[in-house]
């Protein structure tokens, strides 16, 4: 599996989202437009624009390298569809706020997932948080290099 992005320990069950629409919509809003910057390979910016989780746990050159190593096929690009969303106020391992976990598939039915992990953040903004690619990450995995990284949450 190839994983990028942040985690606390454990993993999430997917369920329908529970939550009130506007918090999810804005959740939601927040995701994509990051998603549009990691899809054009905007490193800088989607790292800037990321929330303050993202960037304590993974450096802005770490960022750089795992963006460029990202399979972002053309025919994969723009086919993202949202296959699960879950609103949580706890992740596994201790992480405490307000998260929405959304789950992508991109491409064909078989392509890859992304998992990006949303978080309220002082200012009442939503950003992200944390990203997976390849499926669900393994909690216990701890890789060193781009694809194969599990970063926790601080």
């Amino acid at each position: 599996m190839n994983v990028v992005g942040l985690l606390a320990s454990g993993w999430v069950t997917w369920a329908a989202v529970g939550q009130p629409l506007e918090i999810t919509d804005e959740a939601r809003a927040a995701a994509d437009r990051w998603l549009a910057t990691v899809d054009t390979r905007d490193a800088t910016g989607s790292w800037e624009t990321a929330g303050r989780e993202f960037q304590q746990a993974v450096t802005r050159e770490a960022w750089a390298e795992i963006v460029r190593s990202l399979p972002l096929e053309e025919k994969q690009l723009g086919g993202r569809r949202l296959v699960a969303a879950r609103f949580l106020r706890e992740l596994p391992g201790g992480a405490v706020g307000q998260f929405v976990v959304f789950q992508f598939k991109r491409g064909p039915e078989s392509g890859p997932e992304e998992t990006v992990i949303v978080s309220l953040q002082i200012d009442g903004s939503w950003r992200v948080a944390g990203y997976f690619t390849g499926g669900k990450p393994n909690p216990g995995q701890r890789g060193t290099g781009p694809g194969d990284s599990a970063l926790p949450v601080p």
